[in-house]
């Protein structure tokens, strides 16, 4: 969890709703919790499970649309602490509306890029078009140069929010370079950010 990156988002702007999605609520302690155990309807409309979870991952203010936070943990993890101190850890204490896990050893998309074709997550000729694209639009090599920007390259796995809605604006966005392109959510993480931040200012 130290890995974590905060990023503060100011100017907010609007953003539509869908209807809200019924689900199982469990009241614990001072959390109500929406469990949901599958997103039937999407089933068909994408080709890999990355895909289907990235709807919920990315997407929860469309299908929550009255949440205020929220906390995604991928299923390789387990929440052993209250949720309420991760907010005020990650959030609250630093006075940020966004924090995202940052991944464990790179920080350079065009090296995550090739670390995923070497790993056989994506197809290759797929993952090239998509960085080539994104060259185009001004993707650069991370340096230091970009501090206070601590890294290019999320890990995904832990994504604490605060929806207000700049804050989804930001994963409608990031969505939508998923849905365009790989369902691989690290390489289009910046992308979505840069243009975020060129009508908006971040501060990490």
């Amino acid at each position: 969890m130290s890995r974590i990156q905060s990023i503060r988002i100011q100017f907010p702007l609007l953003i539509g709703h869908i209807s809200n999605t019924s689900g199982m609520e469990i009241v614990h302690k001072r959390c109500k919790l929406k469990v949901t155990s599958s997103v039937p309807k999407y089933k068909n409309v994408f080709d890999t499970i990355d895909s289907v979870k990235n709807v919920p991952k990315l997407l929860l203010h469309r299908l929550f649309p009255d949440v205020r936070y929220s906390l995604w943990i991928d299923g390789k993890l387990k929440l052993v602490k209250d949720p309420y101190q991760l907010l005020e850890r990650f959030l609250w204490r630093k006075n940020v509306r966004f924090a995202i896990s940052r991944h464990y050893r790179l920080f350079d998309v065009l090296e995550e890029a090739e670390a995923n074709k070497a790993g056989g997550k994506y197809d290759n000729a797929s993952i090239d078009n998509q960085i080539e694209f994104y060259k185009r639009e001004g993707l650069t090599h991370y340096s230091s140069a970009k501090f206070l920007i601590t890294s290019d390259v999320p890990e995904g796995c832990v994504i604490i929010g605060e929806h207000i809605p700049i804050t989804n604006l930001f994963t409608c966005l990031w969505f939508n370079e998923v849905d365009r392109s790989t369902s691989r959510d690290q390489l289009s993480f910046s992308a979505a950010r840069d243009k975020i931040r060129s009508r908006v200012l971040f501060d990490n």
